[in-house]
């Protein structure tokens, strides 16, 4: 909720699908895109550049940069605030 908070409230909060492949969903709404890995293994999402803000793991520090692709773990989901 503080992401949303802090990230999304009060912006253009417009929901766009991104491409993925099952079982991963990727979706950016705002400037803030996030990806999550349904599968118990590790998955490649392409596409996706910025500062990761959380981690639902807990296993990647907040502000790791994010470059062009990025490597979930098996049902890990993260929030990215895209670059401008």
């Amino acid at each position: 909720m503080a992401v949303r908070r802090l990230h999304i409230k009060g912006r253009d909060g417009t929901y766009e699908q991104l491409a993925s492949s099952e079982p991963q969903w990727v979706y950016r709404i705002g400037d803030v895109v996030v990806a999550a890995n349904f599968s118990k293994e590790a998955a490649d999402v392409p596409g996706v550049s910025g500062q990761l803000l959380i981690s639902s793991l807990g296993m990647r520090p907040a502000g790791e940069p994010v470059g062009g692709s990025l490597r979930l773990a098996g049902f890990e989901a993260v929030v990215v605030q895209r670059r401008p």
